[in-house]
Parts: structure tokens; sequence; C-alpha cells
């Protein structure tokens, strides 16, 4: 969930360039990062999911949105800070598939993610 604002900015003149970047090239992956993990031994996903929506509430850059506003002298970008965000964790349990499956199951979803790319003024 997204509450209030808290603060408004403008971007940095390297905040601009990679808007720039990114809005000319939707397509192109360049600031589109993925990382993953094995994970062995238990795993709580609840307290897992606090932990980074504590982390999320901690660091205003995790609740920032980009967004492009019309002013006198056109469309100005700025950031947008949240007072409140949640953090945005999918979570899928494989253990029942065999580790063939799970390896292709993982790697189809890291490609629609990096397929679907992400939206800087709306986090999806």
């Amino acid at each position: 969930s997204v509450g209030e604002l808290e603060n408004v900015y403008a971007l940095s003149p390297m905040q601009k360039g990679m808007l720039f970047h990114s809005l000319m090239e939707p397509d192109s992956g360049a600031y589109f990062q993925q990382a993953s993990f094995d994970q062995k031994g238990s795993f709580d996903v609840a307290i897992f999911r606090q932990s980074l929506d504590l982390l999320t509430q901690r660091h205003e850059a995790l609740r920032t949105n980009f967004h492009r506003f019309e002013t006198g002298h056109g469309q100005e970008p700025l950031q947008l800070v949240f007072r409140h965000k949640d953090s945005d964790l999918s979570f899928k349990d494989v253990r029942g598939m065999q580790p063939a499956e799970q390896q292709a199951y993982i790697q189809a979803l890291k490609q629609e993610d990096q397929a679907r790319g992400f939206d800087l003024g709306t986090d999806a």
C-alpha cells in the first residue's frame, strides 16, 4: 500500500540521464538488475516480508517513485517520496518440484520478470 507524500525532490543530473535513457529505450534492460539466491534450511516468509517492509520504511530511496509533471516550462520529472510503502515480495514455493523442473520454472520466472521490465513511476 502507498501512503501520503513525505517529500518531493528534483532529479539530480545523473537521475535525469538515467530516466531519459529508460524512457527512450524502455526494453533495453540497461538499469534492470536481478539477483537470485539458493536457500537451505527453514525460511519464514512472513518474517522475511516484515524485514523488507522495515528496510523500505527506513530508507526513503525505497519509497520513491519518479513522475513527470506539467509545469510552465514543459514536463518536469520529480521524485515523490511516500511516507509509507510496503515492499513488493513475490514468493514461490518450488520444493515439490524435481530439480530440473525447479530450474526451468525459476528460469521462466526470471525471463518473465525481465520482459515485464520496471516502471519508475509505479514500481511495476
